[in-house]
């Protein structure tokens, strides 16, 4: 990030970073990774289409499809199965799928409330979840199989600069407030309700 294309490994049993090849192009706002278990994908964002493909086996880049329009602030990716998901973001309610299999994006339906602001999101059991942050309350739950958006329950509180990650060991979704505040929630997916101060 910050307008540097810095790319590193860090080990976990060694507690140390690695440098690794660079990233083709500067990282600055909206940029995000996710990975389908062998390699890396990656999106620039801040207003670019650049698309990539990190081999973890031989150190690597591959530019690969770019998105169908630029991406900014709001954009996230989260893979399941053989499909990449992001919001564009960009002040924008529109979202994308990747296919990892044929290489191609498609838009998909239209989410609830625009996204400008730098957001993670999460996925579980057939679902993606988005926080929409930018000092706002609102939550949206993606229903891959039927593509289709709900509105879920507001966030206790109105969120910034954070966003959401499911943690399967208790099935739940911690949400972060972030705003400057050390606060966060665990949002029970069963009963639509949140857990915490």
């Amino acid at each position: 990030g910050g307008y540097q294309n810095t790319f590193a490994r860090y080990s976990i049993e060694d507690a140390e970073w690695d440098m690794l090849n660079s990233y083709p192009e500067l990282v600055y706002q909206g940029a995000s990774m996710t990975t389908d278990g062998t390699d890396i994908y990656t999106i620039t964002s801040n207003n670019s289409q650049g698309f990539y493909k990190y081999s973890v086996a031989d150190d690597s880049w591959v530019s690969l499809a770019g998105t169908p329009a630029t991406l900014r602030y709001g954009s996230d990716l989260e893979r399941v199965g053989n499909y990449i998901y992001t919001p564009r973001g960009s002040g924008t309610n529109t979202f994308y799928r990747y296919d990892i299999i044929t290489n191609t994006w498609d838009t998909m339906a239209t989410m609830p409330g625009t996204m400008n602001d730098d957001v993670d999101i999460t996925s579980a059991n057939g679902y993606i979840f988005i926080s929409r942050q930018y000092n706002s309350t609102s939550f949206y739950k993606y229903e891959i199989a039927t593509n289709t958006w709900t509105t879920l329950t507001d966030a206790p509180l109105a969120s910034r600069y954070a966003g959401v990650q499911y943690l399967s060991s208790e099935g739940v979704i911690y949400f972060f407030r972030g705003n400057g505040d050390y606060r966060f929630w665990k949002y029970d997916i069963g009963n639509d309700e949140f857990i915490g101060p």
